[in-house]
């Protein structure tokens, strides 16, 4: 890098006591590019954004770090709930806005943020970093090629060390994917935290996938969802070595017309679900519910939903099935299952561990019990099977189905 910058040092910084602050830092880090890169330097304290801060750096793209003291110590606020706060690149490049690394900072709210929304808003970008970077209270924190208007908008983003949190219900994700591929989410989280209601990742854009996510010894808490593929699909996901604890459906994966959910690997994973409680009248209270469901409410296309593969996991308190596999593909092996389908025969899906439809599946050295319940209480089968037989669709007998309070497997595989 060529040299650092303190924005403290610009003398138009007001140091948040005017809202003139983002004009200012966006023509400092104007500047850094002009001379070819360096760093920027943010103070403490707060720093108020009286506008989107727009960053664009073209061909060649010379490498700018900016850094603060740590989240929590250096915040950037926003002044209006209609406000991006950092919109990183521009469609009308020729080339992508690349090399820049966010770090040591906090985005808060002091006006609530719509839903239209971000705190970072990438377009046309590759190779962009997040290092200790936390969004308080958001409800759309970043955003990767969602709206673009061609494939492979936004490429190569990585968020290490990163984390957000909401209080309540949300109609949009933390995390939102459109166009674009290789999203990395790695390192000690701050925390990610929600209090229901709010999903955390989310793709929906029906016009182009995403290509490449790859999630790593993460914490969670309290997302209403964690993942949820609704769009032209997500394509090459592997989420390992982390901890959901209660969400209404962890895993979601239900491609729109013409598109594909394919290439997941779900492993190594504790799925927490909530406690089942019961009424004064002994009926149980529908609680968190589902762990992984694919291919509901979709055509049974087996190329929308191939090689989900769900490997040594811990579901634990689910209350409804920890497998729902209705159309697609589906390998699961070597998962342990315990007190999940506490609601039994009333719930959706009818008291089983594992429910598969008319698509390809092979059941594996899976196991469930239920140490702290009566034998037979509450989850009635293993392996339920819908419809008829299918040559494709195999239910090994390694696997271990104890305390049913019917039968290890429901129909004919």
């Amino acid at each position: 890098m060529s040299g650092s910058y303190r924005l403290a040092d610009d003398p138009l910084f007001t140091g948040g006591c005017l809202a003139t602050d983002a004009a200012v830092f966006e023509a400092l880090f104007n500047t850094v590019v002009a001379a070819g890169g360096g760093e920027i330097i943010l103070p403490g304290g707060d720093i108020v954004l009286e506008q989107t801060v727009f960053l664009k750096n073209p061909s060649p793209s010379p490498k700018v770090r900016i850094v603060g003291l740590g989240a929590g110590c250096t915040r950037f606020l926003n002044s209006a709930g209609t406000q991006a706060m950092f919109w990183v690149g521009d469609d009308t490049d020729a080339t992508y806005t690349r090399y820049i690394t966010f770090e040591g900072f906090s985005l808060a709210t002091t006006v609530a943020q719509t839903d239209n929304d971000a705190g970072f808003f990438l377009r046309n970008t590759s190779d962009i970093t997040f290092k200790d970077v936390f969004a308080d209270g958001f409800r759309n924190g970043w955003s990767f090629g969602v709206g673009a208007p061609s494939t492979n908008n936004s490429v190569y983003s990585h968020l290490h060390n990163c984390g957000g949190n909401s209080s309540g219900p949300c109609t949009v994700a933390m995390i939102r994917l459109g166009s674009g591929g290789i999203l990395t989410i790695d390192g000690g989280a701050h925390r990610w935290n929600a209090s229901g209601g709010h999903q955390f990742l989310r793709q929906d854009n029906v016009s182009w996938n995403w290509d490449g996510l790859y999630v790593y010894g993460q914490f969670f808490e309290h997302f209403s969802k964690y993942l949820v593929a609704v769009g032209k699909g997500l394509v090459n996901v592997d989420w390992a070595g982390g901890q959901m604890d209660r969400a209404d459906i962890f895993f979601q994966a239900e491609a729109s017309a013409g598109g594909s959910n394919r290439g997941w690997k779900i492993h190594d994973n504790d799925i927490l679900g909530f406690p089942c409680t019961f009424d004064g009248n002994g009926v149980p209270i529908k609680n968190g519910a589902i762990g992984i469901l694919t291919g509901v409410g979709q055509s049974s296309d087996p190329r929308a939903i191939e090689n989900i593969m769900v490997t040594n996991n811990r579901f634990d308190g689910l209350s409804d099935v920890c497998i729902y596999a209705a159309n697609g593909e589906i390998l699961a092996t070597e998962n342990t299952m315990v007190n999940c389908a506490n609601w039994g025969g009333g719930a959706p899906c009818g008291g089983a561990l594992i429910r598969l439809g008319q698509g390809r599946a092979k059941i594996q050295g899976n196991t469930g019990y239920r140490p702290n319940n009566p034998y037979g209480e509450s989850y009635r089968v293993g392996v339920r099977c819908d419809g008829p037989a299918h040559p494709r669709r195999k239910v090994d007998a390694d696997n271990d189905w104890y305390d049913y309070g019917d039968r290890p497997v429901l129909g004919t595989p």
